[in-house]
């Protein structure tokens, strides 16, 4: 990924998106907010923060990226694999309230211009999809429920079966999330994972400094683009941990649920 400064904040651009002049996209990072601890500093959700300093991070954001806040479309994430088609109608949804985010969706695809798609995390996956021949985007959450349910699956198949995408022309960003190393889960995760892949072992390795099984989020999502013959060089990976790099990114199971989020973006400009 490339690292971006502008005004007060720094962010993160996948270098393969980066090289089209039809879109913009970014990924945001924790640093140069004004949220106080624990939500410190770019908190992007208004689900515990102060409202007026989580308005105030998401202007600082669109200033830095050069996207009015107007545009930003927002999703009511929870965890499932629901994918949403949005129109010119949506625009501004969710972008100034948690009231008009579009509710029950963890993924949205549209071919309208002037719309920045955002998803929000802090450990769980964020991908970013585009398809320049189609001039289709999308971007999607996906934690470990929306991993199991093949959230990543959902949305290509949204992008082929309503605007004709085909997968060897989807371009794919898998932004930063918690490393594999850092992801102890239990029997409930391990039985779900089992359930939901063939030959899950690589996707649940042990580790013997923990004595338990971890799941490999980011795999598992790339074993979903495999069986839709995305080609893998379509694929560019962060390979940034979210635990690991909780000064820069908000960590979810590092600072134990009291945490802000940061955002993964993408949008298909008119001009």
């Amino acid at each position: 990924m490339l690292k971006k400064q502008n005004k007060q904040i720094s962010f993160f651009l996948f270098e393969h998106l980066a090289s089209f002049s039809k879109i913009k996209h970014f990924v945001s990072s924790r640093q140069g907010g004004v949220s106080i601890p624990p939500f410190d500093q770019l908190n992007l959700s208004f689900k515990h923060d102060d409202p007026s300093d989580v308005l105030q991070n998401r202007r600082i954001l669109s200033e830095a990226v050069e996207i009015p806040l107007e545009y930003f479309c927002f999703a009511q994430q929870t965890h499932g694999n629901e994918v949403y088609v949005v129109g010119n109608q949506d625009r501004g949804r969710g972008a100034f309230n948690r009231q008009s985010e579009i509710p029950q969706v963890d993924a949205l695809v549209t071919n309208s211009k002037d719309i920045c798609l955002v998803v929000t995390s802090a450990d769980c996956v964020p991908l970013l999809f585009f398809d320049p021949n189609c001039e289709v985007i999308a971007a999607a959450h996906s934690g470990w429920r929306g991993t199991v349910q093949k959230i990543t699956t959902k949305t290509i198949q949204v992008m082929i079966d309503r605007f004709g995408s085909h997968p060897n022309d989807i371009l794919v960003g898998i932004g930063p999330c918690i490393g594999v190393d850092r992801y102890e889960v239990g029997e409930e995760v391990i039985a779900e994972v089992d359930a939901a892949y063939t030959q899950a072992d690589d996707l649940l390795p042990f580790y013997e400094n923990t004595q338990k099984r971890h799941f490999d989020l980011i795999q598992a999502n790339i074993r979903q683009l495999k069986e839709l013959q995305i080609p893998l060089k379509n694929v560019e990976i962060a390979h940034i941990c979210t635990y690991d790099q909780s000064d820069v990114f908000f960590s979810y199971r590092r600072e134990q649920n009291k945490v802000g989020i940061f955002g993964s973006g993408i949008m298909l400009k008119d001009k």
